[in-house]
């Protein structure tokens, strides 16, 4: 199967994806994303998808307007209702929602939308992608001969019984 046809249920797979509550604190999700070597995890309420916080948050609100970790949810903080796919969606239409989008992440939702399923990065798409290419190439490779043209043409023109 070409991997671009494969969906995006395969790139997340049975992976933990890690989430917080979007009460709990700055500093609950930087821990959380050291100890899974993330760098975006996902926002709930209760059990709802409501958005993601990413290192690039830490970066462009926390830090930049002086809040303080320890005393900051991420409710205050988070990207909410970011665009979204679902796992039925290709590797190559989740790619184009991506730059469509201009985003490097996104999370992937139930087709309710209402239950996180995982993160989908592009790295991992252009991974599939990349792979998918090199099948293509390697099974529809060109045999080129290295016999010279005029051996060519002379054995072509015995085989049509014309003169050369």
């Amino acid at each position: 199967m070409v991997s671009m046809n494969k969906k995006v249920d395969v790139i997340i797979g049975n992976t933990y994806t890690p989430r917080l509550q979007g009460s709990a604190m700055v500093s609950d999700a930087l821990e959380m994303m050291e100890e899974y070597e993330v760098s975006v995890i996902g926002v709930e309420c209760e059990s709802e998808f409501v958005g993601l916080f990413s290192r690039k948050d830490l970066e462009s609100k926390v830090l930049q307007w002086h809040l303080h970790p320890n005393e900051t949810s991420l409710y205050e903080v988070i990207v909410l209702s970011p665009p979204y796919v679902t796992p039925d969606l290709t590797i190559r239409e989740a790619h184009n929602v991506m730059l469509a989008y201009q985003w490097d992440y996104l999370p992937v939702l139930s087709n309710s939308g209402k239950r996180l399923l995982g993160i989908v990065h592009m790295k991992h798409l252009r991974e599939h992608i990349d792979a998918s290419h090199d099948n293509f190439n390697e099974s529809h490779s060109i045999i080129i001969s290295t016999q010279p043209q005029e051996k060519m043409m002379r054995d072509y023109a015995a085989t049509e019984k014309i003169p050369y």
